[in-house]
């Protein structure tokens, strides 16, 4: 059956970057520098904050430390960032930086998957972006490259009333089980109409929702987990973009 809806990762899949790390540093750079202005105006109420946020940056490295030792998931990782640093902060604050951060990262986006996506999706597929970053950073860095895409299911930044409350922590812990729910069952997509790209062990569990062939090693996955997924599900592992485009019908 025909490839209808195209889903990518994001951070090491489509984006040659790890994680959020440069988005969330230059969110709590500005929101630092704010502090700053307000405490050096006579705002002396702000100083509370600055000490929270000093103590949040600590939690935060150590949070950092214990994630990709597994340790963690992923709302461990945000809790010192959100509660400590952005909770309050302007949002104003946090949208002004992702103009910047598109523009410097916008190279990183791998176009060896990314051109053969875009021709599928002219020949008529969705294409989607299905990952656990941060969608603010994600479109900062699409519309810095001129990327159009259908939608982006991804974690976003909660406020109210013009002030940050914390981002939400979704799609990794139980990735296979958020893909179904989102993908499957809410909007009725066909298992063998779906061909998803992922790299790392979190994505694995998907490969057997899919058909043989139907999940994708994208071209910056590394060598040992593409060897493992092509034996052990039948994933397909393109040697380039014209391989892709056929495997997608675009």
């Amino acid at each position: 059956m025909a490839i209808k809806h195209v889903v990518l990762d994001w951070n090491g899949r489509l984006c040659d970057m790890v994680d959020d790390t440069s988005v969330m540093r230059r969110i709590a750079v500005a929101i630092l520098k704010g502090h700053f202005k307000a405490i050096l105006s006579g705002r002396i109420d702000r100083v509370g904050a600055f000490a929270r946020f000093a103590r949040g940056r600590v939690a935060l490295s150590r949070a950092k430390k214990r994630f990709y030792s597994g340790e963690i998931g992923i709302a461990s990782l945000y809790e010192p960032f959100n509660h400590d640093m952005l909770e309050g902060a302007p949002i104003h604050l946090v949208e002004r930086v992702a103009p910047a951060h598109g523009r410097e990262h916008a190279h990183l986006i791998d176009q060896r998957l990314l051109v053969p996506a875009l021709a599928a999706r002219d020949s008529g597929a969705t294409l989607t972006i299905f990952s656990a970053a941060f969608d603010g950073g994600i479109r900062a860095i699409l519309k810095a490259a001129n990327v159009d895409i259908d939608d982006i299911v991804s974690n976003t930044l909660e406020n109210a009333d013009g002030r940050a409350i914390g981002f939400t922590a979704k799609y990794r812990d139980d990735k296979s089980g958020d893909f179904r729910r989102e993908f499957i069952e809410r909007r009725g997509w066909l298992p063998e109409e779906i061909m998803y790209a992922g790299d790392a062990e979190v994505d694995e569990p998907i490969a057997v929702i899919l058909p043989p062939g139907n999940f994708l090693v994208p071209f910056l996955a590394d060598e040992r987990f593409e060897a493992h997924m092509r034996t052990t599900y039948g994933a397909s592992t393109p040697e380039g973009p014209g391989d892709l485009t056929s495997l997608l019908g675009g």
